[in-house]
């Protein structure tokens, strides 16, 4: 849905023009949510302050948040006895209940992946693997493979970014992660950079800790904020692609299955945005 701003709409704010527009179609809640979904743009930046007043002229676009109705949604593409993992799709909440209901089975999480993030989730089919593979990534004896697109060009090929992550504020109802001197929990990052332009620049990153957003803040607080993720740059990107999500995706997990003893390892490609973002920035 596509809108241009007039006269008499100048100033208002963007979850009142929408509201307008959308008249009964969407609850003022509805709205909010979308727009922190970053489902909404002005002028072909997404916009997430549902409080930014429009400016006559601005071109508005809007896509209502799409649902997960569907357990043909969720790829499964390794499966035991003990074990899947899921392809998650970038907008699915990992949460338990929404995960047993959209495949129909009783399943567990072990460890989760931030909304947007998509790629290789693995989940447990019985309490007795679920502390198993727990046990596992607590170990570190998973080794868990990101993709990342991140904001400006990376001078070093490669590193190790090694520190302690805590809680730093609250941004839009969300909790921030960041450094710490005291209280925080270590952090390991080794990376690797595919691909280098002017605007950004493709990573492999080597996760040897899972803390929660490591990777986005990572490399915010270098200067390299992952592409679409206003939370930790602050809407203050170089790049002028703007992606709809944070690209990152969870590409490869491998361990020595702890019941068969055999090494597990399955990598997942890239989804359609995150290539169509890479083709755009690398051409």
């Amino acid at each position: 849905m596509k809108w241009i701003v007039s006269s008499s709409e100048h100033a208002w704010t963007l979850s009142a023009f929408l509201k307008e527009k959308l008249k009964e179609g969407l609850s003022a809640n509805g709205i909010k949510k979308a727009i922190h979904a970053k489902r909404c743009t002005v002028n072909d930046r997404i916009e997430s302050f549902v409080t930014y007043q429009v400016v006559e002229g601005d071109r508005i676009e809007f896509t209502p948040s799409a649902a997960l109705t569907s357990n043909e949604s969720l790829s499964i593409v390794f499966e035991d006895a003990y074990f899947a993992m899921i392809d998650k799709p970038a907008g699915l909440v990992c949460e338990e209940k929404i995960f047993q209901k959209a495949l129909g089975r009783p399943w567990h999480l072990v460890h989760r992946l931030d909304k947007e993030t998509s790629g290789l989730l693995l989940v447990a089919k019985t309490e007795k693997a679920k502390e198993a593979a727990i046990a596992l990534f607590s170990q570190r004896k998973i080794q868990k493979i990101y993709l990342a697109l991140v904001d400006g060009k990376m001078e070093e090929k490669e590193g190790i970014i090694d520190n302690c992550l805590g809680k730093k504020g609250q941004y839009q109802g969300q909790t921030l992660y960041g450094e710490v001197k005291d209280g925080g929990l270590r952090a390991i990052t080794h990376f690797r950079c595919l691909q280098r332009s002017k605007e950004a620049s493709l990573l492999l990153c080597d996760l040897k800790t899972g803390r929660t957003h490591q990777i986005r803040v990572h490399f915010a607080e270098k200067g390299h904020p992952l592409l679409g993720d206003s939370q930790y740059a602050q809407r203050s990107f170089r790049c002028s692609y703007r992606a709809k999500r944070h690209l990152l995706h969870s590409s490869k997990l491998s361990f020595i299955h702890p019941f068969t003893h055999k090494k597990i390892e399955m990598e997942a490609p890239a989804p359609s945005d995150f290539e169509e973002a890479v083709r755009v920035l690398f051409k």
